[in-house]
């Protein structure tokens, strides 16, 4: 038997069923000698493989890889840091020339290390870089804009500060509103907005240089609101109030209810009013008349009459204004050779009483006054302009609300399709 008492890393021993055991040197005997140390790849290894570096040039040597993180790498500049270890001076820190800063005062500017060398010459091949950011511009990621210690983490990262550079264009951008034809409303045509909301335009009171001013406001990409922002864009609406409200409710905002009180500067005071009439009509003239009714006034105009005023009112009704119609060729009103004061119900129809002011007028609601009669202060024969009298026949058509759809829509209402129904009769348009 074959004493063994030299230190062994591990003993191959023949087992049975024909096969070797690999163990430990005191498999067999607590007081065998452990070899703790190798001399070299070679010896003593069950398994005989070391790293060996291949290299091309003279002489060259066959290995296993070509660069140092093929078979070493850790990751984490932050931690691993091998180049601020070693410093730019082999003394650990940093030590890098620095100037004044030509651009921002009061800084120093200095030059972007490189950091995969280290004080002995050798590159940094086995630790990777990382870098704990979202993607982001380069005022984000450049190096310059990094930590100094291991270029790793960025301040500019934090949400609010990241992609300044395109979110502040395009927060611009998105604050500034759309005008009409969908162009930006600050470079104007031909630049397009760059969200397209609608405007929405809206009036408020602001303070400027002291002084308070209506300012107009309006939606843009971050501040959208339900359409319209006031009562007064409805042009129906403010096409038939009286007032936009005590305080402007209406125009800087949404009307309260019709018909409640709301709290002023005031105190309580009145909803807005609807127009129900124009504010233009006729009255008993002159003042103690029983009879006399002639032209139109403005409601302010008559004074101690305004108990007996008449409004022209917006559904056709033939006190003030008369205008004939003809349901053979589908017309309304009298032909164009005749003036606008043909509508004055002041006599038999189509006489048109311009031309024949000398004589008066009767037969109608209303009774014109003749020349020798009439005064200045009255605005003579026919008080006010002409502007006056076709805005009371405009009035009397239609009332104040234009042309909207819910009229459109609403022919059985005309008073030609009212005339044709009650003479049981249809209008056919022949092509």
């Amino acid at each position: 038997m074959v004493k063994q008492t030299g230190p062994e890393a591990f003993r191959i021993t023949y087992a049975l069923n024909d096969h070797l055991q690999v163990a430990g040197p005191d498999y067999t005997s607590s007081a065998a000698p452990r070899a703790r140390y190798f001399r070299d790849g070679l010896a003593k290894r069950p398994v005989n493989i070391a790293n060996i570096k291949m290299t091309g040039a003279s002489p060259t040597v066959i290995g296993n890889y070509t660069k140092d993180y093929q078979y070493f790498q850790t990751s984490g500049r932050d931690i691993n840091n091998l180049w601020f270890r070693s410093g730019s001076t082999g003394l650990g820190g940093v030590a890098q020339p620095t100037a004044m800063s030509q651009v921002v005062s009061g800084t120093l500017d200095f030059q972007l290390p490189n950091r995969s060398i280290l004080e002995d010459g050798s590159r940094n091949k086995t630790v990777f870089v990382e870098r704990f950011s979202s993607p982001g511009g380069p005022e984000v990621n450049s190096r310059g804009f990094l930590d100094t210690e291991s270029e790793t983490y960025s301040i500019y990262n934090a949400l609010p500060f990241r992609n300044l550079t395109v979110r502040e264009h395009l927060n611009l951008w998105s604050k500034q509103h759309s005008a009409f034809g969908g162009y930006d409303a600050i470079y104007a045509s031909p630049t397009a907005s760059y969200h397209k909301t609608y405007r929405n335009g809206r009036y408020r009171i602001e303070q400027s240089n002291g002084t308070l001013i209506t300012a107009s406001v309006y939606d843009n990409a971050f501040i959208q609101h339900p359409i319209p922002q006031s009562d007064a864009n409805y042009s129906w609406i403010s096409a038939s109030l009286a007032e936009l409200g005590k305080g402007g409710q209406g125009l800087f905002g949404y009307l309260p209810n019709l018909n409640s009180a709301f709290s002023s500067s005031a105190g309580y005071v009145n909803g807005p009013a609807n127009l129900t009439a124009s504010e233009v009509g006729s009255a008993i003239a002159p003042a103690g008349s029983s009879t006399a009714r002639m032209g139109l006034f403005s409601v302010d105009s008559t004074a101690g009459n305004s108990n007996s005023f008449v409004p022209t009112d917006f559904v056709g009704i033939n006190s003030n204004i008369y205008e004939p119609l003809s349901i053979v060729q589908n017309t309304r009103g009298y032909p164009a050779s005749f003036t606008v004061f043909s509508y004055v119900n002041a006599g038999p129809p189509e006489n048109d009483p311009i031309s024949n002011d000398g004589a008066a007028q009767s037969g109608g609601f209303l009774t014109r006054w003749t020349g020798s009669n009439s005064t200045t202060a009255l605005g003579g024969i026919y008080p006010g302009t002409v502007g006056t009298y076709f805005n009371a026949l405009i009035h009397h058509r239609q009332g104040p609300y234009g042309w909207p759809t819910w009229k459109q829509i609403r022919g059985a209402e005309n008073p030609i399709a009212k005339a044709l129904r009650k003479n049981n009769m249809i209008s056919v348009n022949q092509v």
